[in-house]
Order: C-alpha cells, then structure tokens, then sequence
C-alpha cells in the first residue's frame, strides 16, 4: 500500500476519532447549522487542514494566556421559546473567546479586509453563550501562513438574527420532509 494511501487513511481515522469524541448535545442544532442554514456537511481534508491549525493556534494561546476555562466544548444558547443552539467556541479565557479559521488564500484576500459575516455571527453567537463580551476571530491563509485576527466586541442582537434563521432553517426542513413524504407516496 502506497505511503501517501496509509497516511490519508491514518489522519481520516484520526479526524473520525475526534469527531466522534467531540462531547455534542443531542437533539440541538449545531450553530453552523444554524447560520449555514441547513445541515452541514464537513469536508474532511479542509476539517483536518482546520483542525491542524486549530491545534497550532490553540497551543500558542496557552503558552501565551495558560489554559482556558473550556476548550471546545458545548454551550447552549438559549433563544427563549423552546429554541436552542448548541455552539462549540475554541478557546473560551475568563475575559474573551477566541475562534479560528483555515483559509483558502482567496477567502483570505477578503478576510484581511473585513472578517466574513457568518464568522461574526458565530462568534458574537459564542459571546452570548459564555456571557463574555470580547471575542478573538483569527483568520489564518492556508497556501503562506499569514495570519489577521480581527477583535470583536458583544452584540446581544445576535440573538433575534439567530432566532429567524433557526426559524428558517425550521421551515426548510419541515417543506424538505413534505416533499419527501410526497415523493414516497407517488
């Protein structure tokens, strides 16, 4: 077996492996499922080039802040009305959080300039979960290594954002098992 099979196998076990011992809360819709807007998919070679640099950043942090209150682990966010959001924030320190992303060098052109929209709603969605009121997004280009972090204080109204898009998202899915029930009876 080729070295280049073995290895691609090794770190597929690897990221499964992780996956499967991430602590998640049942029945609770991931936030990127959330802010994505339907149920996300993860790629496994982009997963294991962002959980890399995950660990790499994640490392620095401590040796730099010593270890954080919660290191992806879950919270909820409680959107009143029986609505909640499981969210996964990476590093989690007493006075800010902290999320890192991967990126291809020409999502990174853009990131220089201003973080995506949807990573400032993921992180001010993890600064209400924690109650803290400053988040970190830090933004590494995948092709040179060049890193942005951008600071990102609070913003409660996160919160009415994220109830209509998990209201959406409730929608969608209920007119997806409609026509699914559909299909099935023709």
């Amino acid at each position: 077996e080729p070295l280049a099979l073995r290895l691609r196998a090794a770190l597929l076990q690897q990221f499964l492996s992780r996956r499967e011992g991430q602590e998640t809360l049942e029945g609770l819709p991931r936030l990127t499922e959330v802010l994505e807007g339907s149920r996300s998919e993860y790629s496994i070679g982009t997963a294991l080039m962002g959980w890399e640099a995950q660990a790499r950043w994640s490392a620095a942090f401590k040796a730099v802040f010593g270890p954080p209150e919660a290191e992806d682990r879950p919270y909820v966010l409680d959107l009143g009305g029986g609505r909640m959001i499981q969210c996964h924030p990476d590093l989690v320190y007493p006075e800010f959080v902290v999320e890192f992303k991967s990126v291809h060098p020409e999502k990174y052109a853009y990131a220089r300039v201003r973080p995506f929209y949807v990573h400032l709603e993921q992180l001010r969605a993890y600064l209400l979960a924690t109650g803290k009121p400053l988040g970190y997004l830090l933004y590494e280009d995948r092709g040179t290594g060049e890193v942005v972090v951008w600071e990102i204080p609070a913003d409660p109204s996160v919160a009415d954002r994220l109830r209509e898009s998990l209201d959406n998202l409730a929608r969608t899915t209920q007119d997806e098992d409609e026509n699914l029930q559909e299909e099935v009876q023709l």
